[in-house]
């Protein structure tokens, strides 16, 4: 407890270097060290510690390895922003003066021979040296040649004046100073101040030395001012900012108009909250300061013994106080955050394994001509500034091309009259704070006002400022007049991909500030509502209703297709440079206005959007303004939807495009009897945004699609990036021909079958071979159990584990699952690593059905794997059977995906209905229908009876669809069987109106087969189904066409289908695939009660497996013969000790209980049978509030069972009364 409290304290200071001596590190408890000290770089040994807390200070591997008191380190940054310095951490031996000379001299000797390893100039020396300077014979205590060593190359910066040394060791009335710290001579220069610091005597005897060095200068400037969110919550602050709003508000210039005043408003925020801020200072830390000066002052004075022991042990007490204090806030608040975050909260738990990281570096930048990149702060700025203004400042557009581009486009959809009200109608309020109220949490950059969304909601609750606000939001709506701040830009750069001296390889985010956001947060939220019919149906991109994947399943569809037709086609993913970055106004005012978008709304766009003064920043500075002519700002909420309106002409145009060919999906062929089906359209492009995919069948195509980005960028000044452009064969198959064409072209990545990886597609692996599937999963397996030895290092409770394993580490399972198709003996692997993951070695082992079920029924909801694919494939049954869903252009393509499957088109989902009609090349084992037959299937058993099929349906079925009943051995088993229709053997006849088995005179193609089958029907060896019965005892006048109307009529009418709940159905797939034996009997009231309570983690783990059984006990080691041994406790030898034994009714822990319930519950006459029925029911005694009773008896559990672990279940220790005053402390009732 107190090296905990040690650490936490340290950890609170935040120094970039700590040094540490006795530090008992071994390979066993390093681990729990850089867990508890959790630094970017550490090294340990036995008896030293050096530890990195600032990813600008990166620490090599230990130089001097052999010694273990000491550790040479090179600490370097991690690009190159100051020359290396070393650290050099000493722990002389204490035993005596014989010792430490011989360690120095040993110590001086290794040192001279490794002068080529480390700059003796820059080096610092700091530990504990165990000898003072102040003893009368140094030579006895310590290496005189150690003592030249440092007089000759060194300066003791903590102490230039020997004789007024700051004691640094204190023991009971003795001091001394023997701790040190020595700087290279020619970098003492780098010291700007040191100090040292007294710690608590219960933590250490050691005092703390600090020093600040200068070591180069930052490459880092001081960036955008933010203000802290954590202000907003602050009552003080809110208060305050309310008086400073009233008083700013009675003095507002009257001479400004209202969008300055708006800006005067937010400046006087901006002042208010930076002051607010820097005066917000912990009292405590403050004071803490105070006392530690004035401690060093009166040993400065040198005072005499009296005067010493009076006045310090004061001074010492208060700082100890202050010091454990702050120790304890630290470890409430953290312990609070982990008791109600640490197992529920997937955002808490992956912020405590993020590490800080060094600040996005810009190393060097090159300019457009040059091939060495510059370094220099200066030429970086001047090299961004020219860039951003190259990149947007608008090339010419002709006004007469133009107008004839867009006119070219007839069936050009328009807004309608309401639609252009609608998007007109004023700003309220309401409309205001409510798109604010949806962001006040959100984490987002603020521009270069510095206030966030959160502090945006308090200010538009001001009822004194509602007025001005909505005076300036509706005049930016209708009058195209803005404040001029929000013209005020910012520019964050995001690396990309490539050589990252080029800015054409950096993203740029525009930092915009927010109350600017959140008036194109309402213009978006209008636009999302009307923009549908506006963009057609193969853009995907931020539009309501459909769905990244929906590109996926469709590419996947059509290459199935192409590979078993060998179609020659290709696809290209085409790359647009900077592709938001070059929207030319102009353009993007005629796309608007020939939408049908009011002029008074693209006025207002087009002046928001462009003419903004923009500021780039590079590694902390910002570059001279940029004047942006063109570009739609990455970061606004409303880019993506008016992106999509200004590619949507160019994606029209390949779409209507007659001579483009694209993708004809493939005409079903063989069928008996012939039928007429219509097959969707070619299929010549798919879009996510401004990722696109063009489908080729020939070069003309690629001719044609090239004309029309030609056209599309010379009026709108788009910019195709041919070299990043990559080509794969819709087939898998190697076209040389059109590889040779392509690199003509200037595009030399390809992709097809013999690829060792597959290529990725809006981040879905597009496999095309069997040695693709496996890279896939290796890939995927390796990367989980990577994040999952990441996620180990923490002493997370089994739930946490379970959060961490759904919503992190399975996350990008998640996504590839919705479409790609992998084996069971990949789920195989995947489910043995997830159970070792969560229950980390854990003994008694539980089952992993018992981890899959829900939490209210007794489980910890783990979302199971193969599962989770089935109710990922439920979007695509709810296209399939939902004709009047949201525009889509995956629909129609996998429902004739199905019908090419089918026997008959114009019923394609009889493959669903029917698993015999699942042996086609288009419904392949791993193929794209694969998992949607499998999500189908688990509603079995459907009523297909109930369905009023026609006879021509019926007799088109699979002969294995009439069959209720047969035996294991019957003829029908025979693979060669499996393709026999109902046709082959039943006919309908004209004359008789119904359905009848095929006799002799009839025919039948397997004579044979059908006198066999006739016979075994009238000898009750085999059943027949309903489904015939049906037709064949009901008349009907013809025999109808084959339709699945019926069949999805009855699906869709089903409760499980109509009340569908994804938790539920999920839940049902596992029970069917991992049953429970024996659930426990404990109602699921009382589990939610469970699982709310707010008790630490690791106690609910212990309870978790105590009601499960899963804690050993003499009674289970016997009987699992674990150990020889009897099943008797060893403290009640006539008792087998079982668990209720071992936790409440054995006397040694019964004792504890009462000790814990009694100061809370002095008037409750609790029995072992109370505790007991509690602890296995989770059903409180009717005796105390249940509250309280819930943290006790968690905290209880958790101290008995460390007890055991340290003693062992048959050493149980007398319990000593004041283990209660070191566990409860943490316990708030």
């Amino acid at each position: 407890m107190k090296q905990s409290n040690f650490i936490r304290y340290l950890r609170m200071l935040r120094y970039d270097l700590m040094a540490f001596q006795e530090t008992h590190a071994s390979a066993e408890n390093i681990p729990r060290l850089n867990m508890q000290f959790q630094p970017n770089h550490a090294l340990w040994t036995s008896h030293c510690g050096l530890v990195s807390y600032s990813p600008s200070f990166m620490l090599s591997d230990n130089l001097l390895p052999d010694n273990d008191r000491v550790i040479l380190s090179r600490v370097s940054h991690p690009h190159s922003s100051y020359d290396p310095f070393y650290v050099l951490v000493i722990y002389a031996p204490a035993s005596s003066g014989r010792d430490r000379r011989l360690f120095f001299n040993n110590l001086l000797t290794t040192l001279e021979a490794h002068t080529h390893s480390f700059d003796i100039n820059r080096l610092i020396i700091a530990g504990d040296f165990n000898y003072s300077y102040l003893r009368s014979n140094l030579s006895s205590a310590t290496s005189l040649q150690w003592v030249s060593y440092l007089d000759d190359y060194f300066s003791n910066i903590m102490h230039d004046d020997l004789s007024g040394s700051l004691p640094t060791f204190e023991r009971n009335d003795s001091i001394s100073t023997i701790d040190y710290i020595y700087v290279g001579k020619p970098f003492r220069s780098a010291v700007e101040s040191v100090d040292l610091q007294s710690i608590r005597s219960e933590w250490t005897d050691h005092h703390m030395l600090m020093a600040t060095l200068c070591v180069g200068q930052s490459p880092l400037g001081p960036g955008l001012w933010r203000a802290n969110p954590v202000l907003a919550h602050n009552k003080d602050y809110q208060s305050q900012l309310y008086q400073k709003l009233t008083k700013v508000l009675e003095h507002l210039p009257s001479h400004l108009d209202f969008q300055a005043q708006w800006d005067h408003v937010k400046a006087a925020v901006k002042q208010f909250t930076r002051k607010f801020a820097t005066d917000y200072d912990d009292w405590r830390t403050n004071t803490l300061k105070e006392l530690q000066r004035r401690r060093n002052r009166l040993l400065r004075s040198q005072p005499s013994l009296g005067i010493r022991l009076q006045f310090l042990p004061v001074i010492d007490q208060q700082i100890s106080a202050l010091q454990q204090e702050l120790t304890d806030i630290a470890s409430l608040k953290a312990g609070v955050r982990w008791r109600e975050k640490g197992e529920r909260s997937a955002k808490y738990l992956k912020s405590i394994y993020q590490q800080r990281q060094v600040q996005q570096h810009m190393s060097g930048l090159k300019a457009a001509d040059d091939q060495v990149p510059t370094h220099d702060r200066d030429a970086m700025l001047n090299i961004a500034q020219d860039f951003y203004q190259s990149l947007y400042r608008a090339d010419p557009v002709a006004d007469d091309q133009l107008t004839a581009y867009l006119d070219g486009l007839d069936s050009l959809p328009t807004l309608s009259s309401d639609d252009r009200k609608f998007l007109l109608t004023p700003i309220t309020l309401d409309d205001i704070l409510y798109e604010t109220k949806r962001v006040a949490s959100k984490q987002s950059s603020p521009g270069s006002d510095g206030l966030g969304y959160c502090f945006l909601h308090l200010l538009f609750a001001f009822a004194p400022l509602q007025p001005l606000l909505l005076t300036i939001y509706n005049q930016a709506l209708q009058d195209g007049v803005s404040p001029q701040s929000w013209h005020d830009i910012r520019v964050r750069l995001l690396p990309k991909k490539g050589d990252l001296t080029s800015l054409k390889n950096w993203r740029p985010i525009s930092l915009i500030n927010c109350d600017a956001k959140i008036f194109t947060r309402i213009v978006n939220s209008r636009l999302k509502l009307i923009i549908d019919n506006l963009i057609n149906r193969y853009q995907t991109g931020f539009l309501s209703g459909r769905f990244i994947a929906e590109n996926g399943i469709v590419l996947n569809l059509i290459m199935e297709q192409a590979s078993i037709h060998r179609h020659p086609g290709i696809g290209l993913l085409l790359d647009q440079e900077k592709a938001y970055d070059r929207v030319h106004p102009d353009y993007l005012e005629c796309t608007l206005l020939k939408f049908g978008f009011p002029s008074v709304l693209v006025q207002s766009l087009v002046r928001l959007f462009f003419g903004n003064l923009v500021r780039v920043n590079v590694n902390g500075h910002f570059s001279g303004i940029v004047n942006q002519q063109r570009g739609l700002r990455q970061g606004d909420p409303l880019s993506p939807l008016l992106f999509n309106l200004v590619l949507e002409p160019l994606l029209r145009y390949i779409v209507a495009d007659p001579n483009i060919v694209g993708f004809i999906p493939v005409s079903p062929t063989g069928l008996d009897p012939p039928v007429q089906f219509s097959t969707p359209p070619p299929l010549k492009l798919l879009a996510y945004a401004d990722d696109i995919c063009v489908i080729l069948e020939s070069y003309s195509d690629f001719q044609l699609v090239q004309h029309h980005i030609e056209r599309y960028a010379l009026v709108s000044n788009a910019k195709l990036n041919i070299h990043k452009t990559e080509a794969f064969s819709l087939s898998g198959r190697r076209h040389p021909s059109w590889i040779s064409f392509l690199a003509d072209q200037g595009i030399n990545t390809w992709h097809d079958s013999t690829a060792a990886q597959p290529f990725r597609y809006l981040g879905f692996p597009m496999i095309r071979s069997v040695a693709q599937r496996r890279y896939v999963e290796d890939s995927m397996l390796q990367s989980i159990r990577s994040q999952c030895h990441i996620y180990s290092q923490r002493n997370l409770s089994v739930r946490g584990r379970v959060t961490i394993m759904n919503t992190l580490i399975l996350s990008k399972l998640w996504y590839v699952l919705r479409l790609v198709n992998l084996p069971k003996a990949f789920f195989k692997n995947l489910q043995s690593i997830i159970y070792q993951f969560i229950w980390n070695n854990l003994r008694p082992a539980i089952k992993y059905a018992q981890l899959c079920q829900r939490l209210d029924q007794g489980g910890l909801g783990l979302l199971e794997p193969m599962a989770q694919q089935q109710i990922l494939q439920l979007r695509w049954l709810d296209q399939i059977f939902q004709s009047d869903g949201p525009i889509s252009c995956s629909r129609e393509y996998i429902l004739y995906h199905l019908a090419l499957a089918s026997p008959h088109p114009n019923a394609p989902t009889l493959p669903l209905f029917f698993p015999g009609f699942r042996h086609t090349p288009y419904s392949a084992p791993l193929g794209v229908l694969h998992n949607i037959f499998l999500a189908f299937d688990s509603f079995r058993p459907l009523p297909l009876h109930m369905a009023e099929l026609s006879p021509a349906t019926v007799l088109a079925l699979p002969l294995s669809a009439v069959f209720s009943l047969m035996p294991e051995d019957y003829w029908f088993h025979n693979t060669r069987h499996k393709k026999l229709r109902v046709y082959h053997f039943f006919k309908y006849d004209h004359q008789m109106q119904r359905v009848r088995p095929l006799l002799s005179p009839d025919r039948p193609p397997f004579p044979n087969l059908a006198r066999k089958l006739l016979r075994d029907v009238q000898n009750r060896i085999v059943k027949l189904s309903d489904i015939i019965w049906n037709v064949i005892l009901n008349p009907s006048s013809s025999c109808g066409n084959v339709s699945d109307d019926p069949l999805i009529a009855i699906f869709c009418s089903l409760p499980g289908w109509i009340k569908l709940r994804k938790k539920i159905h999920r839940q049902q797939l596992i029970a069917k695939s991992h049953p429970v034996v024996s659930p426990l009997s404990i109602p699921f009231e009382k589990w939610k009660e469970f699982w709310i309570q707010t008790i630490r983690p690791e106690a609910r783990s212990l309870w978790f497996r105590l009601l499960h059984r899963k804690l050993f006990c003499q009674e289970l080691l016997s009987i699992r013969h674990i150990r020889e041994n009897v099943p008797n406790c060893a403290f009640c030898p006539s008792t087998i000790e079982d668990l209720e034994h071992l936790f409440v009714n054995c006397p040694r822990k019964w004792m504890i209980w009462q000790d814990i319930l009694t100061p809370v519950f002095p008037y409750a006459e609790f029995t072992p049978s109370h505790v007991c029925t509690f602890l296995w029911s989770l059903v409180p005694p009717w005796l105390v509030l249940a509250d309280d009773l819930w943290l006790l008896a968690s905290c209880a559990i958790q101290l008995i069972w460390r007890l055991i672990g340290v003693q062992g279940l048959t050493l149980f220790p007398s319990y000593p009364p004041q283990l209660l005053q070191v566990f409860f402390p943490h316990i708030t009732l």
